[in-house]
């Protein structure tokens, strides 16, 4: 099967994936400003995912967390982000790979961004996540909560 270079869905979902990566480093950097704040939700099932056996467990295929004013040490590179979150008072890193995300919401903007996971070829992951890796799945692009505006407004 031959692979379309210029595969919309594929660039789509790369250019909102940098929005909420951009949007996250932004942050990192200089706090959550304003009245922002982030639900992220992401597959827990995902290669790369890592979060706590216990919340795996009471979260078994999808995780929503929410960025606003009980966060600390979020890093952000190309690939990933992770962030120390509370959970019945205890402190816990989680890191999420930016193709394991679902959505990116922003309340406060209006914004939501929905995402289908993406794993990775399997050449880009080492062996024991190839075995736990699924087949590549559908991209879903939804522009929910996008309004057409006018030039000039």
């Amino acid at each position: 099967m031959s692979h379309d270079p210029l595969d919309y869905g594929l660039l789509i979902q790369d250019a909102f994936r940098g929005v909420a990566r951009r949007s996250l480093e932004i942050v990192a950097s200089h706090g959550m400003p304003g009245e922002h704040h982030f639900y992220l939700s992401f597959d827990t099932q995902m290669p790369g995912v890592m979060i706590p056996p216990h919340l795996k467990e009471s979260y078994p295929e999808e995780m929503t967390i929410v960025l606003k004013t009980q966060f600390q040490d979020l890093v952000v590179d190309d690939d990933a982000f992770s962030v120390g979150l509370f959970f019945s008072g205890k402190l816990h890193h989680l890191m999420v790979p930016f193709y394991a995300l679902l959505s990116f919401t922003d309340p406060s903007a209006e914004i939501q961004l929905s995402f289908k996971p993406e794993a990775p070829e399997a050449e880009e992951l080492d062996e024991e996540e190839a075995l736990e890796a699924d087949a590549t799945t559908d991209n879903v692009v939804s522009f929910s909560g996008f309004q057409k505006r006018r030039s000039g407004q």
